[in-house]
């Protein structure tokens, strides 16, 4: 067979395997469970066809390999964060790949142009990379359940011209919420006006220290949760939620239920959290709490089906009020306590002139 040139003979065949399958997964490198404000890492990693490079110009100039991610408009790219790794092994230790083997765009495709193809087949790379954080927004609050649900996508045309895609499973996130129910504890009447700040520990909230939230103007993390230690709490404000009219309810949105690494198979290890919460103003005629709430997530009641949701019934007190020193309270006892004890002197008296009459 001649060479394309038709100037000699084709002495190495090259052989291909024109059906060749692909595959792609997407997995979190970070808990599943977020707060709004945090940041969610993830690796795709997609199989390299075996003909991702041809060294014939007419048959390469058709070859395309690229990997998308749309995000959701929950999770707010970090494209500074995107690198992009050449395997031998899918397990196996990854080498970062230049920057100028590829190019990014949208929302986020990795595209690998010429030079990059054919580096990934001189290195005899078989599996793609690629690692990137987003950052949680406000947005995960009105998705269902409030769950994230995200896929990655592999495209491949081969040196036939012929397209080839692979979705991946789907990769789902969750916020929290804590839920007050504020009432009266005699009547169960709903109460409007308590104010509550939240705690990741007991001794914090004996503290007053409580979690709070950055500005929205914030220029990476707006409106995020933020715990003491972080660089931002300083210029935090305070994270107050009001119990509302009608119903009662003072909410905590956008918070992690659990905190959790990954083991080699896979299998998510999760550690479930608990917050502490502070009545920092009761509703007017009533008490305060005189101590911490404490609410802990487990896995029986944080789960998709009740939206990663606690709820827990707070009752209040009326207030009375003690007798004003100097008042007609203290008045009357005083008054009282005279007449008693002039009623006893008589009665002495009395009785001493009797005996007086008896001798």
């Amino acid at each position: 067979m001649t060479n394309p040139d038709g100037e000699g003979w084709i002495q190495n065949v090259h052989v291909y395997p024109k059906n060749e399958d692909i595959s792609v997964e997407k997995k979190p490198t970070t808990t599943t469970s977020v707060a709004i404000g945090s940041t969610m890492s993830f690796e795709i990693i997609s199989s390299i066809p075996t003909g991702i490079y041809s060294a014939i110009p007419t048959e390469d100039a058709k070859i395309k390999y690229s990997v998308t991610d749309t995000l959701d408009s929950a999770l707010t790219l970090n494209a500074a964060s995107i690198k992009v790794y050449g395997l031998t092994t899918k397990t196996g230790v990854g080498v970062l790949i230049p920057s100028s083997n590829y190019t990014v765009s949208g929302s986020f495709t990795v595209a690998m142009n010429a030079t990059g193809r054919k580096l990934l087949h001189d290195n005899g790379y078989k599996f793609l990379s690629i690692k990137f954080d987003t950052v949680v927004n406000e947005g995960i609050l009105s998705k269902p359940n409030q769950t994230v649900e995200n896929k990655a996508q592999v495209d491949f045309t081969n040196k036939f011209g012929e397209d080839k895609s692979k979705e991946s499973d789907p990769v789902k996130v969750h916020t929290a919420s804590v839920d007050l129910t504020k009432e009266d504890a005699s009547t169960a009447a709903k109460l409007a006006g308590a104010e509550f700040q939240i705690s990741s520990s007991l001794a914090n909230a004996q503290n007053g220290v409580y979690l709070k939230k950055l500005p929205s103007s914030h220029p990476t993390r707006p409106n995020g949760i933020v715990d003491q230690g972080d660089p931002d709490y300083a210029s935090a404000q305070p994270w107050i939620a009001t119990s509302a009219v009608t119903t009662g309810i003072a909410s905590f949105d956008g918070l992690k239920d659990y905190t959790s690494t990954f083991l080699p198979d896979g299998t998510e290890n999760k550690t479930y959290l608990s917050y502490y919460i502070v009545e920092t103003k009761a509703p007017t005629g009533y008490n305060l709490l005189d101590a911490p709430i404490t609410v802990t997530f487990s896995e029986a009641n944080s789960t998709e089906t009740n939206s990663y949701t606690i709820t827990s019934t707070v009752k209040d007190t009326n207030k009375f009020t003690l007798p004003k020193t100097g008042g007609m309270g203290t008045i009357l006892f005083t008054v009282g306590g005279i007449a008693i004890i002039g009623i006893a002197v008589i009665l002495i008296a009395t009785s001493k002139k009797k005996k007086q009459s008896a001798k």
